[in-house]
């Protein structure tokens, strides 16, 4: 691969464009949508980040003198998730023990520097800028229930699953070639895959596969001869899809194939099934 070719590609993830523009976990922590922003990171470790930062510069400096090997293991599987969710935040997950480790033993540190006679203001310390910003994030975050597919969802599922045919369902057990595929935004990949028993174009665990490129069409005649290219059958939406969808980055939602489908105003597309605001549309 040529210099300026890998130059392009890491500059583009870093400042969002591509597939972060469609999938609000995939952006870098520092930017959304291509706008440096640290609201996430605040988010996810509010002022422990610092810490983070300060343990991770302390524990280099120990690597380097002492060169144990526990030390530089720890220190370089660290290293790594901390890149990794740089740059993809839903990588946060693999460097959140690391994130917790690296913050235990700063705040140890501070407290062998302090000394036992101000273990109070250590603790104080502590609680006032780590725990309670932090206690009240997870709070909120426990209160979501945005993963769980909603009735109108399973509903929708399930009926896809009742039409499939006996030779789709034998496709799609036994990991094969199915007769049809179906395209929804990739939130929905998982839930279509394993209550619908459907073959999606995208879903949580691959890159955007063109899905955006179809829904997010200003041309119905392209999206709907790549969707006959591709063997789509159905094209589900959502009312959160076009207007709770944080990232849907687009100037004119109304022009795209999606909001037209949705209200059915593509000519190609048949409405077969709706439960409330989920629609199922059939290619003819």
């Amino acid at each position: 691969m040529r210099q300026s070719e890998t130059y392009n590609i890491v500059m583009s993830t870093i400042a969002g464009a591509g597939l972060n523009q469609t999938i609000t976990e995939c952006y870098p922590l520092f930017f959304t949508a291509g706008q440096f922003d640290i609201t996430t990171m605040m988010a996810y470790y509010g002022l422990a980040f610092y810490l983070i930062l300060f343990g991770i510069g302390w524990l280099s400096y120990r690597a380097v003198k002492y060169r144990r090997f526990a030390d530089v293991l720890f220190l370089s599987y660290s290293l790594i998730t901390f890149g990794m969710m740089l740059l993809y935040r839903r990588f946060d997950y693999y460097f959140a023990v690391s994130g917790a480790i690296i913050t235990a033993f700063v705040i140890y540190r501070l407290y062998q520097v302090i000394g036992r006679q101000h273990m109070a203001r250590t603790i104080i310390i502590f609680l006032a800028i780590i725990s309670l910003p932090l206690a009240k994030q997870s709070v909120v975050v426990s209160g979501l229930s945005q993963a769980a597919p909603s009735s109108d969802w399973v509903n929708t599922c399930q009926w896809l699953q009742e039409q499939n045919s006996a030779a789709h369902e034998r496709a799609y057990y036994n990991g094969s070639l199915p007769e049809y595929g179906t395209l929804a935004w990739w939130n929905y990949g998982y839930w279509l895959m394993g209550i619908g028993h459907q073959a999606v174009l995208c879903h949580g665990g691959t890159a955007d596969n063109g899905c955006s490129d179809i829904l997010l069409s200003t041309s119905d005649d392209d999206a709907i001869g790549q969707l006959k290219q591709l063997g789509m059958r159905y094209v589900v939406i959502d009312d959160d899809t076009l207007y709770n969808n944080v990232s849907l980055q687009v100037d004119d939602l109304e022009g795209t194939f999606m909001y037209k489908a949705y209200t059915g105003q593509v000519k190609d597309l048949y409405l077969v099934y709706q439960s409330n605001d989920v629609k199922v549309y059939e290619l003819k």
